[in-house]
């Protein structure tokens, strides 16, 4: 009896762990619509830069409009970078539990004056190959701009991990490696971002 209700256990951790690597699996259609920041974001500790994202997934398309302020409250806007390309989701992450793997490649990469500030400050980052003013959207697909950088042999893409839940859309933490394989990251970063339209 002690052998039967063992095996009945056993079977049992096995279709719930089963169930567990499912979950971790994503639909292909997923991502489908539109998701941007639930709130203003704090760009970094060492800069008083805010932003807000923007993203936009087709079937197999991608696209993130990130739009960089003065200050801390996303009040006074500077300038905007855009990166869009192809993805592919893949299995679940050995890494981040509940993840799966992402991987998106680049095509084009802008970045547009929102200011006079933001001109000077995409002028003195050397951002684009053309004088910067209010309004003017250029390539930067081969100059890169600021921590955007230029989409090359090197770099064409990025190996990511994406968490779909109840908080909203995850990606992972940022890393310096994420143009190859094994820079993936290790865990999630604490800004989700959440759906913004119905698909």
């Amino acid at each position: 009896m002690r052998h039967r209700i063992g095996l009945i256990t056993l079977v049992f951790a096995t279709a719930l762990a089963g169930f567990e690597g499912a979950r971790a699996q994503m639909a292909p259609d997923a991502l489908i619509g539109r998701w941007r920041s639930p709130a203003c974001e704090a760009s970094s500790p060492e800069a008083p830069t805010s932003l807000e994202r923007m993203f936009e997934f087709g079937h197999s398309t991608w696209r993130v409009e990130v739009t960089f302020y003065a200050g801390g409250r996303c009040a006074t806007p500077l300038f905007g970078i855009g990166v869009e390309g192809t993805y592919v989701l893949g299995p679940p992450s050995p890494a981040v539990a509940g993840a799966v793997e992402g991987t998106f490649h680049y095509t084009r990469k802008t970045a547009w004056a929102l200011s006079d500030d933001g001109a000077s400050r995409l002028a003195g980052a050397k951002c684009g190959s053309d004088s910067w003013r209010p309004g003017l959207v250029q390539d930067i697909s081969r100059t890169g701009c600021l921590a955007f950088g230029p989409i090359g042999e090197s770099c064409q893409g990025e190996f990511d991990v994406v968490s779909l839940t109840e908080r909203g859309l995850q990606f992972g933490a940022r890393r310096p490696e994420m143009c190859r394989p094994g820079g993936r990251p290790t865990a999630l970063s604490p800004n989700p971002v959440v759906r913004a339209t119905d698909r």
